[in-house]
């Protein structure tokens, strides 16, 4: 938990599990959820996501711009608590590029394997 000076922070044990697996830090998700924009998500969560513009208003604050750029395209999911508090639901680690994750080992659509199959048996006999 960190005292801001709004609100506080509280990392969920799953989210701290993801951000480990991940690779993200504690800090990028600190400054993601204070400084990211927010957008309504499933569930009364708010999705914030560290954009260009968030790391721009962040550098002109006189953050340290490497800093900075290591955070960019992070997502934190979080939902507001009753005590006041922020918690961060989930970490997700970039979306730098506009690529979902997980999109490389699904099927390109293309020929099929059978007519895949019968032109090779073209080929050799």
């Amino acid at each position: 938990m960190i005292g801001n000076r709004e609100c506080r922070i509280e990392i969920a044990r799953h989210a701290f599990g993801r951000a480990q697996q991940r690779g993200v830090t504690r800090r990028a998700i600190y400054w993601t959820i204070e400084y990211g924009q927010p957008a309504r998500a499933v569930g009364g969560a708010v999705r914030r996501t560290m954009t260009r513009n968030s790391a721009r208003r962040m550098i002109e604050s006189g953050f340290p711009p490497a800093e900075v750029s290591k955070c960019l395209g992070t997502v934190i999911m979080t939902k507001d608590t009753d005590a006041g508090e922020t918690l961060a639901i989930t970490v997700r680690p970039t979306e730098k590029n506009g690529r979902k994750r997980g999109r490389k080992h699904k099927p390109h659509h293309g020929k099929s394997r059978q007519q895949r199959i019968d032109t090779t048996r073209n080929c050799f006999g």
